[in-house]
């Protein structure tokens, strides 16, 4: 699983699920929202909370990737 690797993970709970274990809030470090399926989920993606979201969830991989480097690059560089 990437969290166990300590890769960035972006993860949505639905109304109704059990927050237990990597559900419950907190235990991934980041915010993990809410959503309900039956609800316009485009009122959601052009929200504020999205967007401030998705926009920490593309820091961490740029910051993942700087510190890191780029895998395929890697594996090419020790064959």
């Amino acid at each position: 699983m990437g969290f166990q690797l300590g890769l960035p993970v972006l993860a949505f709970r639905e109304e109704g699920v059990l927050a237990d274990g990597v559900l419950e809030q907190g235990v991934m470090a980041s915010y993990m929202p809410e959503v309900s399926l039956d609800s316009d989920i485009e009122s959601f993606l052009v929200s504020p909370e999205w967007r401030q979201l998705i926009n920490r969830f593309e820091a961490d991989v740029r910051e993942l990737r700087r510190i890191r480097g780029i895998p395929s690059l890697l594996r090419v560089r020790s064959a």
